[in-house]
């Protein structure tokens, strides 16, 4: 029913103007800039749609219009309905929408008319909810049909500054040999993923195999399963970023298969052979049947909703960054971005052609967010946004044919390698995108030479023989091997081309040798020799077919046959039994944190134990550990001697390498413990291997709250973008210590002044976050308030980009995000906890003597540093700036010490800076994904009214207060003065002047010297530019008290004012006699004054 509507709508949408279905662009010069067309987006037609659908789509269609204007401003402008600036400009193009709500689902079509002669572009349907994710698919599907009257994007030259992709090589099943797993059938790749260091990962329908970039076999990770089990188990495999393996077979198990632990996971999925499959950045797997989808993770099984509309079919899953899950809905013809839990984050519709969006069969993702999609008709590059940077509609020579049969593909992004795969073909190709890589290795660049030739040349064997050269130097016999078929099959009767393809292959049978005997040598170490038997007869065949096919190459001969000598040797010395060791035991080695990788420089990962249980003195003991994610071996200093009998307690460090902190899964990892010591004159050893467990990036354990410090990062250009964009679209009237400005009542403009600079920006950047929308949503897996101050328990922090993306988090997430805000723009900030809780504080730099300002019931300040500091609450930002400092107040009176004091109760008071030198910030990569600040008048509309509540909750409030203070003592009593002083100082910053002066003159009514209300006075002349009356109170101030700063500062200010230069060098040298440190501030600040 759903598509039936749809087609309604498209068939009204066809029938009201000529349909342009793809434009030629206009001529323009290479370099012309095109400026911004406009787009007038009309608000459904009130004779087709109901009034409360109409208000329905409505602020929907106004944040389509931001977020296109954000996204993609330097093309277009968009807006809805008549310009509010000027409503008489006619846009150059109209966009109508066509929108239709049912129980079964909503369904929009969208049809963009240019305005000059009334062409309409191809109709864009929108199906699924009209909810926060409309807006963003909305101004994706503007941009599109703006760019169909524009860019050709059949055209292959999409981007004449970006080269298309080169060929690079080919992989042939040969060179990867099963003899080891007991017989000789050759591999059929049906799947292929890209691991850790660019390494191949090949589902080859019985086993997975791991490949180096040279097509060199490194591994056949989970062989055991195809071995003891005898079940095929490489019909599908993919690999972690962290290298984690996760393959299936036919059915619903599948095996995960960690690097450097001996037993693999049997697990099911729950549903039976599925169409697409993935692994995210969080180590979870997913796989659909196209209309279930299930995600692995932790062993535990989840159902995902990734249907966007009635109509949807998953067929394509790709991993994105920050765990991201992309697919591919061809209804919409757009990617579709989900979190890892399956909420929608982003939706992207590439510039491509409509036959090229409807027969999309692959996706893949690159870290910063650009992909690599292919469809039957062509391959692509896209930037984050959808624009294509390249288009491929055939195989580049020396191959032949298009893509039609490449049913996949896998990107190795570092290297620029892109691979496809042909599996009912079994053929696997390697192109070479040069935009992705900065610099070409030295082979890559010298086979791209020889390949140039080769396409210039087909039948050339020369070319051929030199790859073949190439790739043997290089150590890749497999390629070479491949090189030396291809001549001779070109003339098999070649003698010199058979004795260059029997060294070849003679080479390769050699490394496939050593690859057996490191094989037969682990096992004969780990189990035993019966059981290493049948492997040590496995590598010595390949050795000697090796050798036979090397007689007539006497160095390469002699070569291998030492290998093999070598490799008989040392299992024979294994028949030795080793000498008794000492007792060695580990204790407290257990989890590691990335975000510790600071403090485990100086705090051991744990402790061995080694109790010499000889009869002789050991000496000279050294421990040595390393482990996969260790930035080098780490030994401890020597223990001298060791008396038999006698422990020592030896510490274990670790050095985290930098690559640990962009590691997002949890992974066990193998930790090698190696003690060497001399016994008897003789040096020994003793190995131990430890699995302990690498934790994802984002884990921490809240034994010590500052741990946040390291998921606080300012310098995030997604937060620096963020807060920038908050304050830089807000309205700046009010900035400053006093609001300028003349006003009788106490209005609308006193929460401009009334408090610091950075209050109007952190209450501004809280009262965005809270229209941007944050849910609050507790991690069921770990509540935070369970888990915090526990050290048993593991807790996740998101992340503030990511809490931003998915617009929700616990109390730490929203904590760290909009701390992390504020400190982008120069806001200090401080982690603040309460039992089972943590928000944070921000420093006001408002002088402490001020607290009477800002303190009352309601609200409180924090003393720090000669500064005050307010508390906000960061869950409930939705309610507003005020509501947060609010509840955050109620927080530190409830559980802060005598008078809510945040030293002797319970509550934390850590600022930031005093934290970062044991937890700095986990330094990030580029963002993959884009954030929109919501719109600037929608953030206006909540600060006004959070102005409105500090006015009525911190002015008005304080009025009242000393008012009825003032009212209730004698007139010259000093308590009253000092009341109507703070009373006036209000008023001023209020902006309310005129009540400002009426105090002050109130007060030299009772008291004619007063200093205080003179330098109030002299101050609102001066900022009012009655520069003359100011100078003059400050003469008069400092006639009764020659030596007051306040005065000489006043009357430099006022000289400079009035340009008598000399004047103000005069007053600023007696300053300097009374306060240098005050002289240099306002000579700094005045730079004539140096003059």
């Amino acid at each position: 029913m759903l598509r039936h509507r749809s087609l309604i709508l498209l068939f009204l949408l066809s029938h009201l103007a000529p349909v342009l279905l793809w434009a030629s662009p206009p001529e323009l010069s290479r370099g012309t800039r095109i400026q911004p067309e406009s787009i007038q987006i009309d608000l459904p037609d009130p004779r087709m749609h109901a009034p409360e659908l109409r208000n329905e789509l409505e602020p929907l269609l106004h944040q389509a219009a931001h977020e296109a204007n954000v996204l993609f401003g330097d093309h277009i402008e968009v807006w809805v309905g008549p310009a509010a600036e000027a409503p008489q400009i006619e846009p150059q193009y109209s966009l109508r929408v066509l929108a239709q709500r049912s129980a079964t689902g909503n369904s929009m079509v969208l049809q963009l008319t240019r305005t000059h002669d009334s062409q309409s572009s191809v109709n864009f349907p929108l199906l699924g909810a009209w909810d926060t994710h409309l807006p963003r698919l909305t101004a994706h599907a503007i941009r599109y049909l703006h760019y169909s009257f524009r860019e050709p994007l059949s055209d292959p030259n999409i981007d004449p500054k970006s080269e298309k992709p080169l060929f690079l090589d080919e992989f042939s099943s040969s060179m990867i040999s099963m003899i080891d797993l007991g017989h000789t059938s050759r591999v059929f790749p049906m799947s292929i993923d890209i691991g850790p260091g660019g390494h191949i990962f090949l589902g080859a329908l019985f086993v997975a195999v791991e490949l180096d970039h040279l097509y060199r076999e490194v591994a056949k990770p989970g062989s055991d399963i195809y071995t003891r089990d005898s079940t095929n188990y490489g019909v599908d495999v993919r690999v972690s970023a962290a290298g984690t393996v996760f393959a299936r077979g036919m059915g619903e198990d599948f095996f995960v298969i960690h690097p450097d632990h001996p037993r693999h996971q049997r697990l099911r999925m729950g549903i039976a052979n599925p169409v697409a499959s993935t692994v995210l950045s969080d180590g979870s797997y997913v796989a659909t049947t196209g209309q279930r989808t299930v995600r692995i993770h932790d062993s535990s099984m989840h159902s995902l909703d990734l249907r966007a509309h009635e109509s949807a079919f998953t067929m394509i899953l790709a991993a994105g960054p920050d765990a991201s899950l992309w697919t591919w809905d061809p209804v919409l013809g757009a990617a579709l971005v989900y979190s890892a839990e399956g909420e929608r984050l982003d939706s992207i519709v590439p510039l491509m052609p409509e036959a090229d969006r409807r027969t999309v069969r692959a996706l893949r993702v690159l870290p910063d967010g650009s992909f690599v999609l292919l469809s039957t008709e062509a391959l692509y590059r896209f930037d984050k946004l959808g624009s294509p940077i390249w288009r491929m509609a055939s195989l580049p020579a020396p191959l032949h044919g298009d893509f039609s049969m490449v049913g996949s593909i896998a990107v190795d992004a570092e290297r620029g390698y892109i691979y496809g795969l042909n599996a009912s073909a079994q053929r696997m190709f390697r192109l070479i995108d040069r935009g992705l890589t900065a610099e070409l290795s030295e082979l890559d660049a010298q086979v791209l030479k020889l390949n140039a030739q080769r396409a210039a040349d087909p039948g050339s064997r020369t070319v051929l023989a030199d790859l073949a050269r190439l790739y043997e130097d290089a150590g890749a016999p497999g390629l070479a091997l491949e090189m030396r078929r291809s001549a001779l099959e070109r003339d098999p009767f070649d003698a010199e081309l058979n004795d260059a393809f029997n060294r070849s292959e003679g080479l390769l049978l050699a490394d496939r040798a050593v690859q057996g005997a490191e094989r037969a040598l682990e096992i004969r170490r780990s189990i035993g020799p019966e059981s290493a038997a049948p492997m040590y007869t496995v590598a010595v065949q390949q050795f000697e077919q090796s050798l036979s096919r090397l007689r007539g190459f006497s160095a390469e001969h002699a070569q291998v046959a030492r290998k093999l000598s070598s490799f008989q040797r040392e299992f024979s010395a294994l028949e030795a039994p080793p000498p008794r060791p000492p007792r060695v035991e580990v204790a407290g080695l257990s989890d590691i944190f990335p975000a510790l990788i600071q403090s485990y420089r100086s705090t051991p990962a744990g402790h061995l134990q080694v109790t010499n249980t000889l009869d002789e003195e050991l000496s000279e003991l050294r421990v040595t550990t390393s482990f996969r994610f260790a930035d080098f071996a780490a030994q401890t200093e020597p223990v001298p001697t060791l008396s038999p009998g006698a422990s020592v307690e030896v510490p274990v460090y670790v050095t985290l390498a930098p690559e640990v902190l962009n590691l997002q899964e949890d992974i066990p990892v193998m930790f090698k413990i190696e003690l060497s010591y001399l016994h008897a004159g003789a040096e020994q050893q003793v190995s131990l291997n430890r699995t302990v467990m690498m934790r994802r990036n984002t884990a921490l354990l809240w034994d010590d709250s500052g741990k946040l410090a390291s998921f606080i990062t300012p310098n995030d250009e997604i937060v620096q973008n963020f807060a920038l964009s908050v304050l830089s679209g807000a309205d700046g009237s009010g900035s400053g210590v006093i609001d300028i400005g003349d006003s009788t009542t106490s209005g609308t403009r006193a929460f401009g002044g009334l408090m610091s600079e950075k209050v109007r920006q952190a209450a501004l950047i809280a009262d965005a976050v809270g229209v941007y929308g944050i849910r609050y949503v507790e991690d069921p897996a770990s509540p935070f308030t369970e888990v915090f101050g526990r050290s048993d328990v593991l807790d996740t922090v998101r992340f503030p980009r990511t809490t931003l993306r998915v617009r929700s988090g616990d109390c730490d997430d929203t904590a760290s995000l909009l701390a992390s805000l504020y400190e982008a723009v120069g806001i200090r900030t401080a982690i603040m906890t309460s039992p089972g809780h943590v928000f944070i504080a921000f420093d006001t730099e408002e002088p402490a003597a001020n607290e009477w300002i800002y303190a009352n019931e309601r609200r409180s300040v924090i003393r720090h540093g000669g500064t005050l500091w307010i508390p906000v609450e960061t869950t409930i930002l939705e309610r507003g700036f005020p509501a947060a400092w609010e509840e955050a107040s109620r927080l530190v009176r409830a559980h802060g010490g005598a008078y809510g004091a945040v030293h002797g109760g319970e509550i934390e008071f850590l600022p930031l800076a005093e934290l970062r030198a044991l937890y700095p910030a986990i330094p990030l990569g580029p963002a993959g994904f884009s954030v929109v600040a919501p719109a600037t008048a929608a953030v206006q509309l909540r600060a006004d009214r959070s102005r409105e509540q500090l006015v009525a909750g911190i002015y008005q409030w304080q009025v009242e207060r000393l008012e009825a203070e003032a009212a209730a003592l004698a007139t010259e009593d000093p308590a009253r003065l000092s009341a109507l002083n703070r009373l006036g100082i209000l008023h001023a910053r209020a902006g309310s002047t005129t009540l400002a002066r009426g105090v002050f003159q109130e007060i030299l009514a009772a008291a004619p010297t007063s200093v205080p209300a003179l330098i109030n006075l002299a101050n609102i002349d001066l900022l009012q530019g009655d520069y003359l009356a100011a100078r003059t109170r400050a003469r008069e101030i400092l006639r009764a008290r020659p030596f007051s700063v306040a005065a000489l500062t006043i009357s430099i200010r006022a000289a400079l004012q009035l340009e008598e230069l000399v004047e103000a060098q005069r007053l600023l040298e007696e300053m300097r006699t009374v306060d240098s440190e005050a002289a240099a501030q306002i000579s700094g600040t005045h730079p004539a004054l140096l003059a």
